[in-house]
């Protein structure tokens, strides 16, 4: 009997030619499977040893060896993966890859980009946060920023950290459009316990 993904509105079933892979739970990794036991909000259930979560409910970037650029085979999961994607409403999405409104690189941060301030309105007001893009054309800050948030991966035109991890001395607020200062790196993190001794080289 081919195997089934547990994740809720979930009907993909282990099958070859599909370019989708099955994954076991943590479970040598308790902090790690709280946090995918959160995400996948199943209430009154635990996994079995035998229970699979598709490739489908991970980002790109979870993957080893990949380019998150692009959509990669889905093989093996880097050791901090956690499954982020994910269909709680009554209809099933057309697609699992469907464009979503673009979140917070930062592990554990959900702000999402917010929807862009009206100019012309009368009293226009800004962005209760501001989005800052990685410095990708600078590699040796960039390898500061990953280091700092503890990721290594490759980001892409639409990643981007928000303003919560920066401190206010990071910031320029002179303009209308908050900016980071000139060699800025983040700082402000609340990693899970299973991230504390891990570092990114």
């Amino acid at each position: 009997m081919p195997a089934t993904c547990v994740a809720y509105n979930c009907r993909i079933r282990q099958k070859k030619g599909t370019g989708i892979s099955f994954h076991r739970f943590p479970f040598d990794r308790p902090e790690l499977l709280k946090e995918w036991l959160k995400n996948i909000k199943r209430t009154n259930w635990q996994p079995s040893p035998t229970s699979l979560i598709c490739s489908a409910h991970f980002t790109p970037d979870c993957f080893e060896g990949r380019d998150p650029r692009y959509r990669p085979k889905l093989t093996k999961l880097r050791f901090n993966a956690v499954p982020t994607i994910f269909d709680f409403s009554d209809h099933i999405q057309k697609s699992l890859f469907a464009a979503r409104m673009p979140s917070c690189a930062a592990i554990g941060c959900k702000n999402r980009k917010e929807k862009k301030v009206d100019q012309n309105a009368r009293y226009p007001e800004k962005p209760a946060r501001s989005i800052h893009r990685f410095p990708v054309s600078d590699p040796p800050l960039l390898r500061k920023w990953l280091q700092a948030m503890k990721r290594d991966f490759i980001p892409n035109r639409q990643s981007f950290l928000c303003s919560d991890h920066f401190t206010e001395a990071d910031l320029d607020n002179t303009d209308e459009i908050v900016r980071l200062r000139e060699g800025a790196v983040p700082s402000v993190f609340d990693f899970p316990p299973y991230l504390a001794n891990c570092s990114v080289a």
